[in-house]
Protein backbone atom coordinates (compact mmCIF):
# COMPACT_ATOMS: atom_id res chain seq x y z
CA UNK A 1 0.00 0.00 0.00
CA UNK A 2 1.26 3.50 -0.78
CA UNK A 3 0.79 6.61 1.22
CA UNK A 4 -0.79 9.79 -0.12
CA UNK A 5 -0.24 13.33 1.09
CA UNK A 6 -3.85 14.42 0.56
CA UNK A 7 -4.47 13.96 4.28
CA UNK A 8 -2.28 13.99 7.38
CA UNK A 9 -2.98 12.55 10.81
CA UNK A 10 -1.74 14.80 13.62
CA UNK A 11 -1.92 12.99 16.99
CA UNK A 12 -2.61 15.38 19.86
CA UNK A 13 -2.64 12.89 22.71
CA UNK A 14 -2.42 9.17 23.36
CA UNK A 15 -3.28 8.11 26.91
CA UNK A 16 -3.51 4.65 28.46
CA UNK A 17 -5.50 4.07 31.63
CA UNK A 18 -6.90 1.10 33.52
CA UNK A 19 -10.65 0.52 33.52
CA UNK A 20 -11.07 -2.66 35.53
CA UNK A 21 -8.25 -3.96 37.71
CA UNK A 22 -5.22 -4.90 35.66
CA UNK A 23 -7.28 -6.81 33.08
CA UNK A 24 -9.20 -4.15 31.16
CA UNK A 25 -7.65 -0.97 29.75
CA UNK A 26 -8.58 1.86 27.45
CA UNK A 27 -6.33 3.73 25.05
CA UNK A 28 -7.56 7.27 24.42
CA UNK A 29 -6.57 8.52 20.97
CA UNK A 30 -7.08 12.18 20.19
CA UNK A 31 -5.97 13.28 16.72
CA UNK A 32 -6.51 15.99 14.19
CA UNK A 33 -6.92 15.27 10.49
CA UNK A 34 -5.29 17.83 8.22
CA UNK A 35 -6.61 17.94 4.68
CA UNK A 36 -9.64 16.29 3.14
CA UNK A 37 -10.38 12.85 4.59
CA UNK A 38 -12.77 11.04 2.19
CA UNK A 39 -16.15 10.31 3.70
CA UNK A 40 -15.78 6.55 3.23
CA UNK A 41 -12.18 6.40 4.54
CA UNK A 42 -11.46 4.42 7.70
CA UNK A 43 -9.18 5.19 10.65
CA UNK A 44 -7.78 1.70 11.22
CA UNK A 45 -5.84 0.90 14.38
CA UNK A 46 -3.67 -1.97 15.59
CA UNK A 47 -1.89 -2.69 18.86
CA UNK A 48 1.00 -5.14 18.49
CA UNK A 49 3.48 -6.45 21.07
CA UNK A 50 7.07 -5.30 20.72
CA UNK A 51 9.72 -7.97 21.25
CA UNK A 52 7.42 -10.62 22.72
CA UNK A 53 4.56 -12.87 21.65
CA UNK A 54 1.05 -12.75 23.08
CA UNK A 55 -0.52 -16.16 23.52
CA UNK A 56 -3.95 -16.89 24.92
CA UNK A 57 -4.49 -13.46 26.42
CA UNK A 58 -7.48 -12.26 24.39
CA UNK A 59 -11.05 -13.07 25.28
CA UNK A 60 -12.41 -13.44 21.73
CA UNK A 61 -10.86 -14.24 18.35
CA UNK A 62 -11.78 -10.73 17.19
CA UNK A 63 -9.27 -9.31 19.66
CA UNK A 64 -6.34 -11.40 18.35
CA UNK A 65 -4.63 -9.71 16.69
CA UNK A 66 -5.69 -6.48 18.35
CA UNK A 67 -7.04 -4.25 15.59
CA UNK A 68 -10.14 -2.33 14.63
CA UNK A 69 -11.53 0.98 13.38
CA UNK A 70 -11.79 4.33 15.13
CA UNK A 71 -15.24 5.77 14.55
CA UNK A 72 -14.14 9.37 15.27
CA UNK A 73 -10.76 11.15 15.43
CA UNK A 74 -11.14 11.20 19.22
CA UNK A 75 -11.90 7.65 20.26
CA UNK A 76 -11.27 5.01 22.89
CA UNK A 77 -9.77 1.59 22.18
CA UNK A 78 -10.57 -1.15 24.69
CA UNK A 79 -7.77 -3.65 25.40
CA UNK A 80 -8.17 -6.82 27.47
CA UNK A 81 -5.40 -8.62 29.38
CA UNK A 82 -2.30 -7.00 27.93
CA UNK A 83 1.12 -7.85 29.25
CA UNK A 84 1.99 -5.14 31.75
CA UNK A 85 4.90 -2.72 31.74
CA UNK A 86 6.92 -3.26 34.91
CA UNK A 87 9.77 -1.30 36.44
CA UNK A 88 13.24 -2.84 36.37
CA UNK A 89 13.44 -5.56 39.02
CA UNK A 90 9.68 -6.14 39.13
CA UNK A 91 9.13 -7.87 35.80
CA UNK A 92 9.54 -7.06 32.12
CA UNK A 93 8.93 -3.56 30.71
CA UNK A 94 6.52 -4.86 28.07
CA UNK A 95 5.63 -2.37 25.35
CA UNK A 96 3.21 -2.31 22.43
CA UNK A 97 3.17 -0.46 19.11
CA UNK A 98 -0.03 1.48 18.43
CA UNK A 99 -0.58 2.25 14.74
CA UNK A 100 -3.40 4.39 13.39
CA UNK A 101 -3.82 4.67 9.61
CA UNK A 102 -6.22 6.59 7.39
CA UNK A 103 -7.18 4.02 4.71
CA UNK A 104 -9.25 4.65 1.58
CA UNK A 105 -9.98 1.90 -0.95
CA UNK A 106 -6.98 -0.10 0.26
CA UNK A 107 -4.61 2.87 0.11
CA UNK A 108 -2.96 4.23 3.25
CA UNK A 109 -3.37 8.00 3.05
CA UNK A 110 -1.32 8.59 6.21
CA UNK A 111 -0.45 6.81 9.45
CA UNK A 112 1.31 7.33 12.74
CA UNK A 113 2.82 5.05 15.39
CA UNK A 114 3.20 5.39 19.14
CA UNK A 115 4.86 3.09 21.63
CA UNK A 116 2.55 2.48 24.58
CA UNK A 117 2.61 0.44 27.75
CA UNK A 118 0.04 -0.74 30.25
CA UNK A 119 0.82 0.06 33.84
CA UNK A 120 -1.24 1.31 36.76
CA UNK A 121 0.16 4.01 39.03
CA UNK A 122 -1.16 5.06 42.40
CA UNK A 123 0.13 7.47 45.01
CA UNK A 124 -1.83 7.28 48.25
CA UNK A 125 -2.76 10.33 50.33
CA UNK A 126 0.18 9.34 52.54
CA UNK A 127 2.45 9.54 49.43
CA UNK A 128 3.04 5.79 49.27
CA UNK A 129 3.41 4.44 45.75
CA UNK A 130 2.17 1.33 44.01
CA UNK A 131 2.83 0.15 40.48
CA UNK A 132 0.43 -2.46 39.08
CA UNK A 133 -0.99 -2.83 42.61
CA UNK A 134 2.48 -3.67 43.97
CA UNK A 135 3.62 -1.38 46.78
CA UNK A 136 7.01 0.09 45.96
CA UNK A 137 9.44 2.55 47.51
CA UNK A 138 10.90 4.91 44.92
CA UNK A 139 14.71 4.83 45.20
CA UNK A 140 15.93 7.63 43.03
CA UNK A 141 18.41 10.21 41.92
CA UNK A 142 18.17 13.66 40.33
CA UNK A 143 19.45 14.03 36.79
CA UNK A 144 20.50 16.67 34.31
CA UNK A 145 22.38 14.95 31.52
CA UNK A 146 24.28 17.90 30.12
CA UNK A 147 24.07 21.68 30.02
CA UNK A 148 24.16 21.23 26.23
CA UNK A 149 21.43 18.67 25.67
CA UNK A 150 22.05 18.64 21.92
CA UNK A 151 25.39 16.94 22.66
CA UNK A 152 23.63 13.90 24.13
CA UNK A 153 23.29 10.91 21.82
CA UNK A 154 21.12 7.83 22.24
CA UNK A 155 24.24 5.92 23.34
CA UNK A 156 24.97 8.61 25.95
CA UNK A 157 21.48 8.38 27.41
CA UNK A 158 21.61 4.57 27.40
CA UNK A 159 24.93 4.67 29.28
CA UNK A 160 23.49 7.02 31.93
CA UNK A 161 20.34 4.93 32.37
CA UNK A 162 22.49 1.84 32.77
CA UNK A 163 24.53 3.68 35.42
CA UNK A 164 21.26 4.24 37.29
CA UNK A 165 20.04 0.66 36.98
CA UNK A 166 23.46 -0.66 38.01
CA UNK A 167 23.18 1.48 41.15
CA UNK A 168 19.78 -0.13 41.94
CA UNK A 169 18.00 3.16 41.18
CA UNK A 170 14.42 2.53 40.10
CA UNK A 171 13.28 6.14 39.53
CA UNK A 172 14.97 9.23 38.12
CA UNK A 173 13.85 12.77 38.73
CA UNK A 174 14.49 14.78 35.55
CA UNK A 175 15.33 17.88 37.51
CA UNK A 176 13.78 21.23 36.57
CA UNK A 177 13.89 20.68 32.82
CA UNK A 178 12.51 18.53 30.02
CA UNK A 179 15.10 16.44 28.21
CA UNK A 180 15.24 14.77 24.79
CA UNK A 181 12.46 12.36 23.73
CA UNK A 182 15.08 9.65 23.20
CA UNK A 183 15.76 9.57 26.95
CA UNK A 184 12.12 8.77 27.75
CA UNK A 185 11.95 6.19 24.96
CA UNK A 186 14.94 4.41 26.49
CA UNK A 187 13.44 4.62 29.99
CA UNK A 188 10.31 2.95 28.57
CA UNK A 189 12.46 0.23 27.03
CA UNK A 190 14.77 -0.30 30.04
CA UNK A 191 12.16 -0.10 32.80
CA UNK A 192 13.34 3.05 34.59
CA UNK A 193 10.55 5.12 36.16
CA UNK A 194 10.66 8.88 35.60
CA UNK A 195 9.59 11.67 37.92
CA UNK A 196 9.27 14.58 35.47
CA UNK A 197 9.66 18.21 36.49
CA UNK A 198 8.19 21.13 34.60
CA UNK A 199 11.08 23.57 34.01
CA UNK A 200 10.34 26.08 36.77
CA UNK A 201 12.80 26.59 39.62
CA UNK A 202 12.66 29.38 42.24
CA UNK A 203 11.08 32.71 41.32
CA UNK A 204 9.56 34.20 38.17
CA UNK A 205 7.68 37.34 37.17
CA UNK A 206 4.03 37.39 38.15
CA UNK A 207 2.79 38.95 34.91
CA UNK A 208 -0.19 37.92 32.77
CA UNK A 209 2.17 37.22 29.88
CA UNK A 210 4.39 34.88 31.88
CA UNK A 211 1.42 33.10 33.44
CA UNK A 212 -0.15 32.55 30.02
CA UNK A 213 3.06 31.16 28.55
CA UNK A 214 3.67 28.83 31.51
CA UNK A 215 0.11 27.46 31.44
CA UNK A 216 0.36 26.91 27.69
CA UNK A 217 3.69 25.12 28.02
CA UNK A 218 2.62 22.83 30.86
CA UNK A 219 -0.14 21.61 28.54
CA UNK A 220 2.38 21.13 25.75
CA UNK A 221 4.59 19.05 28.07
CA UNK A 222 1.78 16.73 29.13
CA UNK A 223 0.46 16.27 25.58
CA UNK A 224 3.92 15.74 24.06
CA UNK A 225 5.46 13.51 26.71
CA UNK A 226 2.38 11.91 28.25
CA UNK A 227 2.70 8.99 25.82
CA UNK A 228 5.82 7.72 27.63
CA UNK A 229 4.96 4.85 29.94
CA UNK A 230 7.98 5.40 32.17
CA UNK A 231 6.81 8.85 33.32
CA UNK A 232 4.92 8.26 36.55
CA UNK A 233 4.69 11.78 38.02
CA UNK A 234 4.60 15.45 37.02
CA UNK A 235 6.02 18.11 39.35
CA UNK A 236 5.26 21.66 38.29
CA UNK A 237 7.60 23.97 40.25
CA UNK A 238 10.76 23.37 42.28
CA UNK A 239 11.04 25.48 45.45
CA UNK A 240 8.79 28.41 44.45
CA UNK A 241 9.28 31.57 46.52
CA UNK A 242 5.99 31.12 48.38
CA UNK A 243 7.33 27.82 49.76
CA UNK A 244 10.99 28.86 50.18
CA UNK A 245 11.35 31.11 53.20
CA UNK A 246 15.13 30.69 52.99
CA UNK A 247 14.92 33.32 50.25
CA UNK A 248 14.21 36.05 52.82
CA UNK A 249 17.82 35.77 53.94
CA UNK A 250 19.10 36.08 50.37
CA UNK A 251 16.78 38.59 48.67
CA UNK A 252 15.83 41.97 50.16
CA UNK A 253 12.69 42.16 48.00
CA UNK A 254 11.52 38.64 48.91
CA UNK A 255 7.74 38.25 48.48
CA UNK A 256 6.34 35.24 50.39
CA UNK A 257 3.35 35.08 48.01
CA UNK A 258 5.35 35.22 44.76
CA UNK A 259 4.20 32.67 42.12
CA UNK A 260 1.47 31.14 44.30
CA UNK A 261 -1.28 32.19 41.88
CA UNK A 262 0.86 30.95 38.98
CA UNK A 263 1.33 27.53 40.54
CA UNK A 264 -2.38 27.13 41.21
CA UNK A 265 -3.08 27.96 37.56
CA UNK A 266 -0.51 25.40 36.42
CA UNK A 267 -1.97 22.76 38.71
CA UNK A 268 -5.51 23.29 37.42
CA UNK A 269 -4.31 23.18 33.81
CA UNK A 270 -2.37 19.95 34.39
CA UNK A 271 -5.26 18.26 36.22
CA UNK A 272 -7.54 19.02 33.28
CA UNK A 273 -5.26 17.07 30.93
CA UNK A 274 -3.73 14.30 33.04
CA UNK A 275 -5.94 11.48 34.33
CA UNK A 276 -3.45 8.65 34.84
CA UNK A 277 -0.52 10.07 36.83
CA UNK A 278 -0.10 11.91 40.13
CA UNK A 279 0.68 15.62 39.83
CA UNK A 280 2.56 17.58 42.50
CA UNK A 281 2.10 21.31 42.31
CA UNK A 282 5.55 21.87 43.82
CA UNK A 283 8.65 20.12 45.04
CA UNK A 284 8.66 21.58 48.52
CA UNK A 285 11.62 22.94 50.46
CA UNK A 286 10.75 20.59 53.34
CA UNK A 287 11.35 17.69 50.94
CA UNK A 288 14.96 18.85 50.46
CA UNK A 289 16.63 18.34 53.86
CA UNK A 290 20.26 18.93 52.73
CA UNK A 291 21.50 17.94 56.19
CA UNK A 292 25.22 18.30 56.58
CA UNK A 293 25.43 20.64 53.61
CA UNK A 294 23.25 23.72 53.91
CA UNK A 295 22.23 23.12 57.54
CA UNK A 296 22.52 20.66 60.39
CA UNK A 297 24.92 17.73 60.53
CA UNK A 298 25.15 14.74 58.21
CA UNK A 299 24.56 12.36 61.14
CA UNK A 300 21.13 13.98 61.53
CA UNK A 301 20.02 11.67 58.71
CA UNK A 302 19.93 8.93 61.33
CA UNK A 303 17.00 10.67 63.03
CA UNK A 304 13.39 9.84 62.10
CA UNK A 305 11.74 12.03 59.48
CA UNK A 306 8.13 13.16 59.24
CA UNK A 307 8.41 13.73 55.47
CA UNK A 308 7.13 11.05 53.10
CA UNK A 309 8.90 12.33 49.97
CA UNK A 310 12.61 13.15 50.12
CA UNK A 311 13.22 14.81 46.75
CA UNK A 312 16.83 15.94 47.34
CA UNK A 313 19.67 14.87 49.62
CA UNK A 314 23.40 14.82 49.01
CA UNK A 315 26.75 16.57 49.22
CA UNK A 316 29.44 17.75 46.87
CA UNK A 317 32.62 15.73 46.24
CA UNK A 318 35.69 16.55 44.23
CA UNK A 319 36.58 14.34 41.26
CA UNK A 320 40.01 12.73 41.02
CA UNK A 321 43.14 14.71 40.06
CA UNK A 322 43.02 13.70 36.40
CA UNK A 323 39.47 15.02 36.09
CA UNK A 324 40.37 18.19 37.99
CA UNK A 325 43.13 18.79 35.46
CA UNK A 326 40.60 18.51 32.63
CA UNK A 327 38.19 20.86 34.42
CA UNK A 328 40.76 23.54 35.20
CA UNK A 329 42.91 23.20 32.10
CA UNK A 330 46.08 22.93 34.16
CA UNK A 331 47.61 20.80 36.91
CA UNK A 332 45.38 21.07 39.99
CA UNK A 333 46.75 22.21 43.34
CA UNK A 334 45.22 22.71 46.76
CA UNK A 335 44.03 26.35 46.74
CA UNK A 336 45.99 28.70 48.99
CA UNK A 337 44.81 32.09 47.69
CA UNK A 338 41.44 33.74 47.17
CA UNK A 339 42.10 33.78 43.43
CA UNK A 340 42.63 30.01 43.43
CA UNK A 341 39.46 29.46 45.46
CA UNK A 342 37.59 31.76 43.04
CA UNK A 343 38.68 29.54 40.16
CA UNK A 344 37.18 26.56 41.96
CA UNK A 345 34.03 28.55 42.76
CA UNK A 346 33.58 29.27 39.06
CA UNK A 347 33.29 25.50 38.61
CA UNK A 348 30.64 25.52 41.37
CA UNK A 349 32.76 24.28 44.29
CA UNK A 350 31.08 25.48 47.49
CA UNK A 351 33.89 26.38 49.86
CA UNK A 352 31.76 27.58 52.78
CA UNK A 353 29.46 24.56 52.76
CA UNK A 354 32.40 22.16 52.43
CA UNK A 355 34.67 23.61 55.11
CA UNK A 356 32.32 25.42 57.52
CA UNK A 357 29.02 23.45 57.47
CA UNK A 358 30.08 19.97 56.43
CA UNK A 359 33.44 20.57 58.15
CA UNK A 360 35.26 18.35 55.69
CA UNK A 361 38.95 18.33 56.72
CA UNK A 362 41.08 20.03 54.11
CA UNK A 363 44.17 17.96 54.86
CA UNK A 364 47.69 18.87 53.88
CA UNK A 365 47.61 17.81 50.24
CA UNK A 366 45.19 17.88 47.33
CA UNK A 367 45.03 14.08 47.40
CA UNK A 368 43.89 14.18 51.02
CA UNK A 369 41.29 16.84 50.30
CA UNK A 370 39.89 14.91 47.33
CA UNK A 371 39.65 11.75 49.43
CA UNK A 372 38.05 13.60 52.35
CA UNK A 373 35.31 15.13 50.18
CA UNK A 374 34.64 11.83 48.42
CA UNK A 375 34.42 9.87 51.66
CA UNK A 376 32.11 12.51 53.12
CA UNK A 377 29.74 12.21 50.16
CA UNK A 378 29.88 8.41 50.30
CA UNK A 379 29.14 8.18 54.02
CA UNK A 380 26.34 10.72 53.79
CA UNK A 381 24.77 8.86 50.85
CA UNK A 382 24.93 5.57 52.73
CA UNK A 383 23.51 6.91 55.97
CA UNK A 384 20.68 8.90 54.37
CA UNK A 385 19.65 6.18 51.92
CA UNK A 386 19.64 3.40 54.51
CA UNK A 387 17.88 5.50 57.14
CA UNK A 388 15.11 6.50 54.72
CA UNK A 389 14.80 2.92 53.48
CA UNK A 390 14.39 1.65 57.04
CA UNK A 391 11.50 4.14 57.32
CA UNK A 392 9.82 2.71 54.21
CA UNK A 393 6.10 3.55 54.29
CA UNK A 394 6.57 4.86 57.85
CA UNK A 395 6.48 7.50 56.36
CA UNK A 396 8.99 7.46 53.47
CA UNK A 397 7.52 6.63 50.06
CA UNK A 398 10.28 8.08 47.88
CA UNK A 399 13.88 9.25 48.20
CA UNK A 400 16.09 10.96 45.62
CA UNK A 401 19.83 11.55 45.92
CA UNK A 402 21.14 14.78 44.33
CA UNK A 403 22.60 14.26 41.71
CA UNK A 404 23.72 11.40 39.49
CA UNK A 405 26.20 13.12 37.16
CA UNK A 406 27.94 16.44 36.74
CA UNK A 407 26.18 18.14 33.83
CA UNK A 408 29.21 20.26 32.92
CA UNK A 409 32.93 20.32 33.72
CA UNK A 410 32.29 21.15 37.37
CA UNK A 411 33.13 20.25 40.99
CA UNK A 412 29.60 19.62 42.07
CA UNK A 413 27.09 17.22 43.65
CA UNK A 414 27.41 14.47 41.05
CA UNK A 415 28.28 10.96 42.20
CA UNK A 416 29.72 10.56 38.71
CA UNK A 417 31.97 13.18 37.10
CA UNK A 418 31.23 14.91 33.79
CA UNK A 419 33.19 12.25 31.89
CA UNK A 420 31.15 9.57 33.66
CA UNK A 421 33.79 8.26 36.04
CA UNK A 422 32.06 7.23 39.32
CA UNK A 423 33.17 8.62 42.65
CA UNK A 424 32.99 6.48 45.84
CA UNK A 425 29.57 8.01 46.58
CA UNK A 426 28.15 6.16 43.58
CA UNK A 427 29.21 2.80 44.97
CA UNK A 428 27.97 3.72 48.46
CA UNK A 429 24.51 4.47 47.06
CA UNK A 430 24.65 1.34 44.90
CA UNK A 431 25.19 -0.74 48.03
CA UNK A 432 22.59 1.14 50.09
CA UNK A 433 19.96 0.76 47.32
CA UNK A 434 20.34 -3.04 46.95
CA UNK A 435 16.87 -4.61 46.72
CA UNK A 436 17.80 -6.91 49.60
CA UNK A 437 19.94 -5.25 52.25
CA UNK A 438 21.26 -6.22 55.71
CA UNK A 439 21.15 -2.67 57.08
CA UNK A 440 22.63 -1.45 60.34
CA UNK A 441 21.10 1.46 62.24
CA UNK A 442 23.86 3.74 63.50
CA UNK A 443 24.07 7.42 64.42
CA UNK A 444 27.79 8.04 64.85
CA UNK A 445 31.13 6.93 63.47
CA UNK A 446 33.41 7.87 66.38
CA UNK A 447 33.18 6.26 69.81
CA UNK A 448 35.01 6.93 73.03
CA UNK A 449 37.17 4.22 74.56
CA UNK A 450 35.03 2.12 76.86
CA UNK A 451 31.75 3.29 75.33
CA UNK A 452 29.08 0.66 74.70
CA UNK A 453 28.70 0.27 70.92
CA UNK A 454 25.31 -1.05 69.80
CA UNK A 455 23.74 -1.22 66.34
CA UNK A 456 20.26 -2.19 65.23
CA UNK A 457 20.22 -5.00 62.67
CA UNK A 458 17.55 -4.61 59.98
CA UNK A 459 16.45 -6.71 57.02
CA UNK A 460 15.21 -4.77 54.00
CA UNK A 461 13.61 -6.52 51.02
CA UNK A 462 12.14 -4.47 48.20
CA UNK A 463 11.72 -7.52 45.99
CA UNK A 464 8.66 -9.72 45.53
CA UNK A 465 10.59 -12.86 46.55
CA UNK A 466 10.34 -14.72 49.86
CA UNK A 467 13.32 -16.45 51.49
CA UNK A 468 12.27 -18.72 54.38
CA UNK A 469 15.05 -19.74 56.76
CA UNK A 470 17.42 -17.06 55.54
CA UNK A 471 20.61 -16.41 57.50
CA UNK A 472 21.81 -13.06 58.87
CA UNK A 473 25.51 -12.74 59.65
CA UNK A 474 27.42 -9.95 61.39
CA UNK A 475 31.21 -9.96 61.45
CA UNK A 476 33.42 -7.47 63.31
CA UNK A 477 36.92 -6.97 61.90
CA UNK A 478 40.05 -4.98 62.57
CA UNK A 479 42.88 -5.08 60.04
CA UNK A 480 41.17 -8.05 58.36
CA UNK A 481 41.21 -10.00 61.65
CA UNK A 482 37.82 -11.28 62.77
CA UNK A 483 37.08 -10.23 66.34
CA UNK A 484 33.44 -11.31 66.69
CA UNK A 485 30.62 -12.96 64.75
CA UNK A 486 26.89 -13.43 65.21
CA UNK A 487 24.54 -15.54 63.10
CA UNK A 488 20.83 -16.23 63.27
CA UNK A 489 18.04 -17.57 61.07
CA UNK A 490 14.96 -15.59 60.09
CA UNK A 491 12.27 -15.50 57.40
CA UNK A 492 12.94 -12.82 54.77
CA UNK A 493 9.57 -11.99 53.24
CA UNK A 494 8.63 -9.88 50.23
CA UNK A 495 8.35 -6.10 50.77
CA UNK A 496 9.88 -6.45 54.24
CA UNK A 497 11.50 -3.56 56.12
CA UNK A 498 11.98 -4.89 59.60
CA UNK A 499 14.15 -4.42 62.67
CA UNK A 500 15.44 -7.81 63.85
CA UNK A 501 17.63 -7.32 66.90
CA UNK A 502 20.51 -5.33 68.37
CA UNK A 503 24.16 -6.19 67.99
CA UNK A 504 26.51 -5.01 70.75
CA UNK A 505 30.22 -5.07 70.03
CA UNK A 506 32.68 -6.41 72.61
CA UNK A 507 34.89 -3.92 74.46
CA UNK A 508 37.31 -2.53 71.89
CA UNK A 509 40.69 -0.87 71.96
CA UNK A 510 41.32 2.36 70.11
CA UNK A 511 41.44 1.85 66.35
CA UNK A 512 39.57 1.52 63.06
CA UNK A 513 36.88 -1.17 62.77
CA UNK A 514 34.72 -2.70 60.07
CA UNK A 515 31.33 -4.36 60.51
CA UNK A 516 30.29 -6.64 57.68
CA UNK A 517 26.71 -7.86 57.36
CA UNK A 518 25.39 -10.50 54.98
CA UNK A 519 22.13 -12.27 54.19
CA UNK A 520 22.21 -15.79 52.71
CA UNK A 521 19.27 -17.92 51.60
CA UNK A 522 18.49 -21.34 53.07
CA UNK A 523 20.87 -22.99 50.59
CA UNK A 524 23.75 -20.72 51.57
CA UNK A 525 23.64 -18.45 48.50
CA UNK A 526 24.70 -14.89 49.20
CA UNK A 527 21.77 -12.52 48.67
CA UNK A 528 23.35 -9.27 49.82
CA UNK A 529 26.19 -7.75 51.82
CA UNK A 530 26.82 -4.41 53.49
CA UNK A 531 29.49 -2.71 55.58
CA UNK A 532 29.90 0.01 58.17
CA UNK A 533 33.17 1.55 59.35
CA UNK A 534 33.72 3.23 62.71
CA UNK A 535 36.52 4.41 64.97
CA UNK A 536 37.20 3.99 68.66
CA UNK A 537 39.14 7.02 69.84
CA UNK A 538 42.02 6.68 72.30
CA UNK A 539 41.43 7.87 75.86
CA UNK A 540 42.18 11.55 76.40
Amino acid sequence: MQQSQQVQLAPQRVQVQPVKGLEQWQVLVDLDTLGALPADAELQWSVEPMGFVEEGVCNTPLQCPRRGVLHTPSSTILIHNPKLWNPHGYGDPNLYKLTVSAVHNGTVLDSFERTIGFRKIRRSPQEIWSINDQRIQLKGTNYIANQWLSDMTSADFRRDIQLMLDANINTVRVHAHVTAPEFYRLCDEMGLMVWQDFPLQWGYQDTPEFHQQAVSQVGDMIRQFGQYTSIIQWTLHNEPPWDADWMKWKYKDYNPQQNKVLDNKLHRAALALEKTRPISMISSTKEHPWLGWYSGHWLDYAKPTKTATIAEFGAQALPDKATLRKILGHEAELPTTDAAWDEWAFHNFQRKETLEIAKVPQGKTLDEFIDNTQQYQARLNQLAAESYRRQAYRPVGALFQFMLVEDWASMNWGMVDFWRKPKPGYYALQRAYQPILPSLAWSKVDYAAGETITFGAWALNDSTANYPNARYDIKLLRDKQTLDTQTWAFNLTADMHQYLRDYTAPMLDAGEYLLETTIHDAQGKLLSSNEYRFTVQPQQ
